[in-house]
């Protein structure tokens, strides 16, 4: 599909093969980046303001961005909490939003420290509670375990409130 240049880089690719949108968008996104050395910044930026769960095409920006080196790409007040945390401690920075893959199981940890196999969530009840929710993080973490992961959850009060506890559980899995 060829466009012209006066269509913004996210209007450039078409969305009638699904499986091929994403790299699409990718070769969009780095076209459009050349020429504009601020763009990838300016997208990370905005997909933190307006990223939000459920809402289409998070995941698949968040991935792009990713790959591009674009980071502290968190989901939540929470989650940016965490990182700050981990950040401000002796460990090492962890990878945010971490892709799982594996057959037909897809899933991404909130942090992650893959050559370790180490992963971190961020549990909260808005997100974490009903019978779907329930359902969908018990196979996810059976698929995790499988996978060779260490999954470690903390709630919202264990990061905030108790944070040394938190490292010290971290650090018991990330550090020799």
């Amino acid at each position: 599909m060829t466009a012209s240049p006066a269509r913004p880089w996210c209007a450039r690719w078409s969305t009638s093969r699904p499986s091929s949108t994403s790299f699409k968008a990718g070769v969009a996104l780095d076209q459009a980046s050349r020429h504009d050395l601020d763009l990838l910044q300016r997208v990370g930026d905005r997909h933190r303001e307006v990223a939000r769960r459920g809402r289409n095409g998070t995941v698949a920006l968040r991935t792009l961005l990713a790959e591009r080196g674009i980071g502290d790409l968190v989901d939540s007040g929470f989650e940016r909490k965490a990182l700050r945390l981990i950040e401000n401690s002796a460990l090492p920075r962890p990878v945010t939003q971490h892709h799982v893959r594996d057959r037909d199981f897809d899933c991404y940890l909130d942090f992650a420290w893959p050559a370790r196999r180490v992963g971190m969530e961020c549990d909260s009840l808005q997100h974490h509670l009903g019978e779907r929710a329930f359902r969908w993080e018990r196979k996810r973490r059976r698929c995790l375990i499988a996978l060779g992961w260490i999954l470690l959850e903390f709630t919202y009060d264990e990061v905030t409130r108790h944070g040394e506890m938190v490292l010290r559980e971290l650090s018991r899995h990330l550090l020799p």
